[in-house]
């Protein structure tokens, strides 16, 4: 057995920073209120920092083709998850807000570092983007605008249509050595 399960081993609490981590904040709320506020602001900062991280993140990522509602919704069910936190230990709510924490901080760093200026790669990559999905919305609308032409339409097609001629010839394979074709001969031996 080793020293950390020796020392877990029996216990009820985990004292850290003067909360005990194993306490859930709705259990504390309802055994002390004064006390269990405490824990309830902790979830309320894990709710706040979910939504300044979930702002990061979609400040730089504007999708066209995500609707204004499906946008709210991936904006503030982060937040909505910090709920559930209420009803789950302390730790978790520590180790979830120190884990988005470290996330900011990365999201910074990286949103400074690629997209820190006008040419830096993320914003020549946000460019590229729109620019190819300008020229795919102009060829989508040239089709549409263009006439239909009296020419006739030539399949694209690579295998026979079933029924055709090629389709009806054998498709066993021929046993080594023979003449597959029918038309060249072999040379015969003298």
């Amino acid at each position: 057995t080793s020293e950390l399960y020796t020392s877990l081993f029996g216990k009820s609490e985990m004292k850290s920073f003067g909360l005990d981590l194993a306490l859930r904040p709705m259990q504390a709320a309802q055994e002390n209120f004064a006390k269990g506020i405490i824990y309830i602001l902790l979830v309320a900062a894990l709710a706040g920092v979910y939504f300044i991280q979930q702002r990061m993140v979609a400040s730089r990522t504007v999708s066209p083709t995500m609707s204004a509602s499906q946008a709210k919704l991936m904006q503030y069910l982060p937040v909505a998850f910090a709920v559930f936190q209420l009803f789950l230990p302390t730790a978790l709510v520590v180790y979830y807000m120190v884990q988005a924490i470290v996330r900011i901080v990365q999201q910074y760093y990286i949103t400074k570092r690629f997209y820190g200026n006008d040419d830096s790669l993320g914003r020549q990559a946000q460019a590229a983007s729109a620019k190819a999905r300008d020229i795919a919305q102009n060829e989508k609308q040239t089709k549409k605008e263009t006439p239909p032409s009296n020419e006739p339409f030539q399949s694209k097609r690579v295998t026979p249509r079933k029924g055709s001629e090629s389709s009806q010839v054998s498709r066993r394979p021929q046993a080594p050595g023979k003449n597959r074709t029918g038309s060249l001969e072999r040379k015969k031996k003298k």
